[in-house]
């Protein structure tokens, strides 16, 4: 049963960005008090886990039997009831989270994630089904994510959680569209179907020379992000060049888990802690 649950919230997909979560905690120092570091870390979880799982919801209303959901309820492994109470623990929690912290501004975000989450799916809005739209919702959403967890605890934004928030947009960014050329043969509508597989890899490789450039700017204007800086320039001019390699002929699906996210996002982990202390 847990197995499927975990399966129903693709726990093993959003948990590779999960991470962007604990490094806005840490960069506020939310991981100094406990109680209240692991009550945001449920948050984020739940977040995630709401996301994923409308988004497997209501795509099984416009693609039946196409999704993992569809099949767990044919073969009656779980009742629609169930689903539908699995959909909405997270959402309670969360929303009974926002209403403990509650703060305008936070409650603002996370309305506005409530809003993005749901209409990026949802049968006749469905951005994810609009080309630019659906990697402009990914980016924001996601963002989203960052944003309600560095605003926590009341916080306001630093030099250091602004330049999180834009290499984590850039980073969606362009793993988005390696998504999307990844499931090339099986969507029927998306940002890369609409440009075409030579104009989108195009348009990733853009995407690095804007992390480089975006890389550098922080480095002469903000003294105080130069590490930062300088590890995402360097990766960003290591992914540029791994990407002179991409051709229609690519693993894309290997290539998600090539991006070097992991390892960049720890480095910048390990500063922020040191600079915590």
């Amino acid at each position: 049963m847990l197995e499927m649950i975990i399966k129903m919230y693709r726990v093993r997909d959003w948990i590779k960005t999960f991470g962007i979560c604990i490094l806005a905690l840490i960069v506020n120092k939310i991981f100094l008090n406990t109680a209240l570091f692991f009550i945001a870390i449920l948050q984020s979880i739940c977040l995630f886990s709401f996301l994923f799982i409308v988004d497997d919801f209501n795509d099984a209303l416009v693609e039946r039997g196409k999704k993992s959901i569809v099949q767990i309820i044919e073969k009656k492994k779980i009742s629609f009831q169930k689903i539908m109470i699995l959909i909405f623990i997270p959402f309670l929690i969360s929303f009974f989270i926002s209403i403990i912290f509650f703060s305008p501004i936070y409650f603002v975000i996370y309305l506005l994630f409530l809003f993005f989450a749901v209409a990026y799916s949802l049968p006749k809005i469905r951005m994810d089904d609009r080309p630019f739209f659906d990697v402009f919702f990914n980016i924001i959403f996601f963002s989203l994510i960052f944003i309600q967890s560095v605003i926590f605890a009341g916080n306001s934004f630093s030099n250091v959680s602004f330049f999180l928030l834009v290499w984590f947009a850039l980073y969606i960014f362009s793993l988005e569209l390696i998504h999307q050329i990844a499931h090339f043969s099986f969507d029927s509508s998306s940002t890369a179907i609409f440009l075409g597989k030579k104009r989108t890899l195009l348009l990733i490789k853009l995407s690095f020379i804007l992390a480089i450039v975006t890389g550098v700017s922080f480095f002469l204007k903000f003294p105080d992000l130069r590490i930062l800086a300088v590890i995402m320039t360097f990766f960003s001019i290591t992914r540029l060049i791994y990407s002179i390699r991409f051709s229609e002929k690519t693993d894309f699906k290997k290539m998600r888990d090539k991006m070097g996210g992991l390892v960049e996002g720890i480095l910048y982990l390990l500063i922020v802690l040191i600079q915590s202390f």
